[in-house]
This record gives C-alpha cells, structure tokens and sequence, in this order.
C-alpha cells in the first residue's frame, strides 16, 4: 500500500517538474515573439524612416538647379580672342572712335569688322547671338598704321585701322556687335538728315548676316560711283534703308580721290548700312588719285585663288583681283585700271580660274563677273580696249553677267547670252547714256540717267535683278538669269 503512495509522489513530482518546464518554453517562446514584433516595429520604424526620404530628394533637386544655373553661366561666359592677356571688359576706358564700326568680305563662317581710332590703344569688339548675350570678345591690340596727307596741312599724320577676323560663326545667321566703352563721333545733324532715331547718336549696338550656304536664297545690292557728292549719295542712302538686304557689292569709284579723310566721309554717310549689312568693295580709277592710297587696307579683296599656275609658273594678278564667293554665286574681280588684253596677268587669270570653276565647281550656279570700267557702255567709249578680249573669256565659259560701274548712269546690254549692266549712278554727277557712241552690234535693252542701284534677289534656280530709281523708288527696269548647263565644258 505504502508503495503505491511513494509511487504515486514520485510521479506527481515528476509532472510538476515537467509542467515547470514547459512553462519556461512558454516563455521562451513567448519571448521569441515579442522580439519578433520589437523587431518588426524597428523595421516599421524604417520603413518611416524611408518614407521620410522627400526632404533629400529635394536637396537633389536644388542640386540639379545649381548645376543648370552653372551650366547657362558656363555656356554665356566671355570668350576672349587674341588676347595676350587677361581683360577685364567692366574697366575699359570711354574713348571715341573716328570710323564707326563696319563689315566687309562676309564668309559662311564669319566677316571681317574694321573701325578706326586717331591712336593706337587696344580696342574689344563684342559678338553675340542676334537675341543672346554678348559670348566672345576680339582683341585688337597692334592696329594697321595708316599715314595721312591732310588737304588742310601739309603735315601727315597718322590714322589706326583696327580689323578683327571673325571665325566660327554659322552660315546665314544674324549676329550683333558693339565695341566695348565706345563712343561716337556722329554728328547730331547728320542723325537728323538719316531720319534715325536720337539713340543712334552713339555706336550702341549693329548686327549682321554671314554668308549663305549653297542652297540658301539671298538679295543683293548691286551699285556703283558714290563719289563726289555727299548730299546725292545720301539721298540713295535713304532709298537704300528701304530695301533691306544681306550684302552689297560696290563696283568701284567710292570716293573722289581716295584719301583717307574722304573714305570717313563715305563711312559716314553709308553708316546706316554699312554696318548691318556686309560689303564688298572694288576699286576704280578715283581710289587711285590720292597722294595715299588706303583702299587696299580699308577694303581688301579676298584673295582666294591670287595665284593660278600656268605652264609651270604661277601667275599672280594683282591685290584688287579676287574671288568672292557668295551663296550659289562666284564673282570675279578684276582691276580695270590695268591693261587688261590677250597675254596681260588678269587676263590669263580669269581665264584660269574660271576654267578651274565650271570643271571643278559647279555647285556655284552663277558666275559674275565685276570690273569697274565697263565692257559695254554708249555713255562713254574711251575705255573699250579691252573688250574683245573680256568678252571672249567670258563667253568661252558661259558667265552669267558682268557688272560694272564708271558711267554715272544705268544700262543694260545682252551680248552672246551675257547680260551686261553699268550701274554707277549711286551719287556722282550724272552722264547721258548717250554721250559716248554705241557700236552697230552693242545690244542695249534698257538706259537711263538717274541715280539708282540695283537689287537682286538669288534662288538656286533662278535670279531677278531690279534697278530701282532713287527718286520715287519705282523700278526702271528689270531682267532675271537662270543657271546655265556647262556640263559640256568639263
């Protein structure tokens, strides 16, 4: 009996020692759960922390404004050009300048600026895009020294050229310049007689439009014999503000006798053109007449193909024979008061170049030819030496027209295809178109006395000229060119 009871004690301890096991298992376990759930509060946690995350994605975003802030700072940051050493642009000195601002030779990549100073500081020319901010600086440091022969004294004195070569720019698009801390020497009168408005009074700002691609249409302004005097060529001035262009070539006779204080004059007077539109100038017999002759500093020709080898030598025609290419069209310069004849240097020249164009370049679809004595002409038949020999070289490699100036009047011929214009009533005294004499087979469509210029409008496919009467800006006469097939010739 006694034993049953020690054996029933002895198994009632032992389950109390297991339910005292398993109750620490119990809390064991228990504990491993509220771990868990502390730990998923810690990631909950987090998770709030991540969600927390919206104030350092805003800080990327302040960064990424810096960054366009300091991208559009770098990209409109000045660019400085030939500058041999640093220039602060905010400390340049006021001074005036004796030659505005003005534009010549324009390229597709660029144009060439000159203006002029009575001393030989460095001098800034600033240029931007047409609606942007001023992004590159030129620096002039050596300008060209060119001495003058006063008609006042007999003292020469010394004038500074300043030229800047602009590179780099996109074809047939529009840019602005200014010369840094410039002012102007234009007299108020002179603004008054333009009819510009009062803030032309000083250079302020001017733009330009470089040169066309290929494919690209343009107008032109075609004139000639500006010299002599101011008040006419300022009335063509004034019908020429009216007829906006990309460029002008003038076929020679600019000023009266090629001194430097008459070039100023025509600068002056063409100011309001002169310096948004690019120009390309010729010479005639009045730059030559000068005790000095600044002409080939003031307006150099481009000299692209100077020199052409014939039979092993090379041939070199002169500084005032050129090409000038524009757009779809070549022109091609010569100085007429050289003989120009069978065997003479601009004659083998021009045929040259012409040769190498048509079987090299035919993506110039007009070839023009420009001189300022005229091939033909029934106002004047002094100078017709050289006609024959002109006329055969153009003829030979089909050019489309010729245009020249010297006659103070306007004509038009049409010889073997070639349409022939004189255009040189653009401010000197007039001549009657038939004070010379015209030859039995001088083919002349139009003529006229009157102040004038000529305006042309080029397309790939076509070209229309107008000549327009200064006086009531009506159209005295009008012709158009087509480009030629000179696939026979290469």
């Amino acid at each position: 009996m006694l034993l049953n009871c020690e054996r029933l004690f002895l198994i009632s301890c032992l389950m109390l020692i297991l339910i005292s096991c398993s109750g620490n298992e119990d809390q064991n376990i228990d504990g491993d759960l509220d771990s868990v759930e502390n730990e998923a509060e810690i990631i909950d946690g987090d998770l709030e922390a991540d969600s927390e995350e919206p104030p350092v994605i805003d800080g990327d975003k302040d960064l990424e404004e810096d960054a366009e802030a300091l991208e559009e700072e770098v990209e409109t940051e000045m660019q400085f050009v030939n500058c041999s050493a640093e220039v602060d642009l905010e400390s340049v000195q006021t001074r005036q300048y004796s030659m505005a601002p003005f534009v010549i030779n324009p390229r597709q990549d660029g144009v060439t600026i000159q203006w002029e100073a009575t001393d030989n500081a460095p001098s800034y020319l600033l240029i931007g895009d047409k609606d942007g901010e001023y992004t590159t600086c030129y620096c002039v440091e050596t300008p060209i020294r060119i001495p003058i022969d006063t008609d006042e004294i007999d003292e020469v004195h010394d004038a500074w050229l300043y030229r800047a070569e602009i590179h780099g720019l996109k074809s047939h698009t529009q840019y602005r310049y200014t010369l840094a801390g410039a002012e102007t020497p234009i007299p108020d009168d002179y603004v008054v007689l333009i009819g510009n408005e009062p803030e032309y009074e000083a250079f302020g700002e001017a733009s330009f439009v470089t040169a066309p691609a290929l494919d690209d249409s343009f107008s032109m302004i075609i004139l000639g014999d500006t010299q002599g005097l101011p008040n006419m060529h300022l009335s063509v001035v004034q019908r020429l503000v009216k007829h906006p262009v990309d460029v002008l070539l003038h076929t020679g006779d600019i000023v009266h006798n090629g001194t430097i204080q008459q070039y100023r004059g025509y600068l002056m007077l063409q100011s309001l053109f002169i310096r948004n539109v690019p120009h390309f100038h010729i010479a005639g017999n009045h730059e030559q007449s000068g005790p000095v002759i600044p002409f080939d500093t003031i307006f150099p020709i481009p000299q692209l193909a100077s020199e052409v080898e014939v039979e092993g030598t090379m041939v070199k025609a002169g500084p005032r024979t050129g090409i000038m290419d524009y757009g779809s069209v070549r022109i091609f310069v010569l100085d007429s008061e050289e003989t120009i004849t069978y065997g003479t240097k601009q004659l083998i020249w021009l045929d040259q170049v012409l040769e190498d164009t048509v079987k090299n370049h035919p993506e110039f679809k007009y070839l023009i030819g420009a001189w300022h004595r005229p091939t033909y002409s029934g106002a004047d038949s002094r100078y017709l030496s050289s006609k024959e020999a002109l006329h055969e070289v153009a003829t030979r490699w089909q050019m489309d027209a010729v245009f020249n100036g010297h006659n103070h009047c306007y004509e038009r011929f049409l010889q073997d295809d070639i349409t022939y214009i004189v255009t040189g009533g653009a401010g000197a005294i007039l001549t009657p178109i038939d004070s010379g004499s015209l030859l039995e087979d001088d083919n002349r469509l139009a003529g006229e006395t009157s102040l004038h210029f000529v305006k042309a409008q080029i397309k790939t496919d076509s070209a229309t000229f107008s000549a327009i009467r200064v006086s009531d800006g009506e159209e005295l006469d009008s012709f158009s060119l087509t480009p030629k097939d000179r696939s026979n010739l290469r």
